[in-house]
């Protein structure tokens, strides 16, 4: 991996006031398949500690995942518009629905897999997009997913975002803190 700055503290884009930290490390999910995004989750050691503050905050791992129907955030830098892409300068957030695996599988058949999670709104157009890929879903508090793939275009009613599911991975986040602290 090459080096790269991690920015933290602001929901623009180019904000001077943003905590700007190298990074230097990364670990992938040692189970990782670029064809089945099965295992879709890396975590980045920064060089230097963040500073907390009211604009940079820890989340929290989830000590167990959450139904479906729970509602959560995502957020993201991705895309606005598909198939053309318009990148935003501020950050873009919106509430969606975890749902269940059962009516997920049936728009996605066989390429959901036990680890994945989906979550959206029926009906409606809006969802995670290109380059919001490892961006956060929130839900009550605790970091529930990271947006993994879905369809494209983006934003297709009834298709809704896949997930990795954080909850069946915390002993491996957990493990590779303690083991490269």
């Amino acid at each position: 991996m090459n080096e790269y700055t991690v920015h933290l503290g602001s929901d623009t884009l180019g904000d001077r006031r943003a905590q700007r930290i190298k990074a230097s490390k990364s670990f992938r999910h040692p189970g990782y398949s670029t064809q089945t995004h099965v295992n879709d989750l890396m975590l980045v050691k920064l060089n230097s500690q963040a500073r907390l503050s009211s604009m940079v905050k820890k989340v929290r791992l989830p000590s167990r995942c959450e139904p479906p129907g729970t509602t959560c955030t995502v957020s993201g830098w991705g895309t606005t518009t598909s198939p053309d892409v318009t990148f935003p300068s501020d950050l873009m957030c919106v509430d969606v629905k975890l749902i269940s695996p059962q009516d997920c599988t049936k728009v996605y058949k066989d390429l959901l897999e036990n680890s994945m999670l989906c979550a959206g709104i029926p009906d409606s157009k809006k969802n995670a997009c290109n380059g919001d890929s490892g961006g956060p879903l929130v839900c009550r508090g605790t970091l529930q997913g990271l947006v993994s793939w879905g369809t494209f275009p983006c934003g297709q009613p009834n298709d809704p975002g896949v997930y990795t599911q954080v909850c069946k991975f915390t002993k491996w986040i957990n493990d590779t803190i303690k083991k490269h602290r």
